[in-house]
């Protein structure tokens, strides 16, 4: 769900930058010469097709994945890398489109990097707590009290150096 809502937020960003072209012009910012150009021409278009292509590619094996029932583990494992190479290559995309690539020549590579990490850190501290949140603790209702305190005890150490590593950055 969150993958089908960046790319239909990805999509806004196409219509908030056709309005901001148009001047605020409704009709106008919905015609496929407007829309067409801001794709086609520029940094924008290309770094917003990135954006598609990445979610789209991260949408369709995320799906693969829930209809795949059991993956070996070698399959399990080669997908997981790919999704991570494309969650940075969407960071990048990211960046690129951003407030940091818009800055002078000379600082552009520092604030594009700078910007990078930040959603890099940004996806390991909240990015974890998240997951925690949606999956880890929903299974634990399953189990007892006692239970549930000594799994969480259990599986918090191995998350607490990724989220200080995302703090630090």
């Amino acid at each position: 769900p969150t993958l089908l809502a960046m790319l239909l937020a990805n999509g806004g960003v196409l219509l908030g930058q056709a309005l901001t072209l148009t001047g605020g012009n409704v009709p106008a910012a919905f015609a496929s010469s407007v829309l067409g150009s801001l794709v086609s021409s520029g940094s924008f278009g290309a770094y917003w097709l990135m954006r598609v292509i990445t979610l789209s590619l991260l949408l369709a094996l995320a799906l693969y994945q829930v209809l795949l029932k059991a993956p070996s583990r070698r399959l399990a494992t080669l997908l997981s890398w790919t999704q991570l190479l494309l969650g940075l290559t969407l960071f990048i995309a990211m960046t690129m489109s951003s407030h940091a690539a818009a800055a002078g020549p000379s600082s552009r590579v520092y604030a594009v990097v700078g910007d990078w990490l930040h959603l890099v850190a940004a996806a390991l501290w909240v990015g974890g707590m998240f997951s925690i949140a949606t999956t880890y603790i929903p299974v634990l209702r399953r189990l007892s009290v006692a239970a549930r305190a000594h799994a969480l005890v259990t599986m918090l150490p191995y998350y607490s150096p990724w989220a200080v590593l995302g703090v630090l950055l």
